[in-house]
């Protein structure tokens, strides 16, 4: 291809625009110039110090600072066990605390017979209190309800 032909291809891409309808050629139109507006005149402004003078105040605050404790950084799983052990020093100190005051013989609401106490667990959420009372609080005199037919057969659907 020569540079003759490469030059009328070009023509022919920037001149395409000549066909388009008025109103999409409009979309192509220069804008029009910038208004003149005459220099920002600068005011006064004020002067600008450096930071030597305050020199001595961060000096004096690093000196004090060193006085104090410097407490280490500690990442997320240093606080995490760190916290854990502190947790755990707390319930061990409950839990010494309150062996101190415990006194089984001296408990007024402690059966007297081991025997007789009764130890429930993994009870379903679902399991209603009237059932608990039927279960736990059933009169040995009294022989279940027996229902009647019409009762018993709707419950068997």
């Amino acid at each position: 291809v020569s540079t003759q032909s490469t030059g009328v291809l070009q023509e022919k891409r920037l001149s395409m625009t000549q066909h388009l309808p008025p109103s999409l050629l409009q979309l192509f139109a220069p804008r029009p110039p910038l208004p003149f507006l005459p220099p920002v005149e600068k005011k006064n402004s004020a002067t600008y110090f450096g930071v030597s003078q305050y020199f001595q105040l961060f000096e004096e605050a690093c000196r004090n600072s060193i006085n104090e404790e410097i407490k280490p950084f500690e990442n997320k799983k240093q606080i995490k066990e760190r916290r854990a052990k502190e947790r755990a020093k707390r319930e061990e100190e409950k839990i010494a605390k309150i062996l101190k005051i415990w006194d089984p013989h001296n408990n007024p609401k402690a059966t007297h017979d081991a025997y007789k106490t009764l130890f429930v667990s993994r009870i379903v959420r679902s399991f209603l209190r009237i059932m608990q009372k039927l279960t736990f609080f059933r009169r040995a005199s009294r022989p279940p309800k027996r229902h009647s037919k019409k009762n018993s057969s709707l419950m068997d659907q």
